[in-house]
């Protein structure tokens, strides 16, 4: 099972391939918001290593963010919920959907997190 410094280098590296799609203008909105999402994903198993927490599935990371990290729960769920609306129902989204998305739920998401692991944000 990865450790702290294996999702926060991961985290690094999909939010660097996350910098390469604008939201508002990538022809792929639908895949920001998932590398959003995934980066996210690697920033809370990172915090969650510190209590000794690994997830093996979403809903088991769902349950550890409410518990250990509710100060971010509502965007991650929002960003979770938007992730498997354009990845598993096929929903097209625009690119203001996918800034607003970057905006208004990744960005709180990284910036708490990166705050929280001690390190500047991605």
């Amino acid at each position: 099972m990865p450790h702290r410094k294996a999702h926060i280098d991961q985290a690094r590296s999909n939010a660097l391939f996350l910098s390469t799609l604008d939201p508002r203008t990538t022809q792929h909105p639908d895949w920001a918001i998932t590398i959003a999402f995934y980066t996210a994903v690697h920033l809370v198993d990172a915090c969650l290593d510190g209590h000794s927490i690994h997830p093996n599935s979403h809903t088991e990371r769902r349950d550890a963010v409410a518990m250990h990290l509710g100060l971010i729960r509502a965007h991650y769920v929002a960003l979770y919920s938007e992730s498997r609306r354009t990845r598993y129902l096929c929903q097209n989204v625009t690119n203001v959907q996918a800034q607003l998305q970057l905006q208004g739920h990744y960005v709180p998401v990284r910036d708490d997190l990166c705050s929280d692991l001690g390190i500047l944000p991605l």
